[in-house]
């Protein structure tokens, strides 16, 4: 999902602002048990993989 995606279908926001809120709570969640979950797509937005990394 692109950020505009996450920003408009987790938060509502269908404003046309600069915001980096979406990086700061994958951020936080990359850091926890979602780690090897969430995949960054440069450019883009973010993914979920299919399952852990090994």
């Amino acid at each position: 999902m692109s950020r505009r995606q996450l920003l408009e279908s987790v938060w509502r926001v269908t404003a046309s602002i600069t915001t980096r809120t979406v990086d700061m709570h994958v951020r936080r969640a990359k850091s926890g048990a979602a780690a090897d979950w969430i995949e960054t797509v440069r450019g883009f937005g973010y993914r979920l993989r299919k399952g852990p990394q090994g």
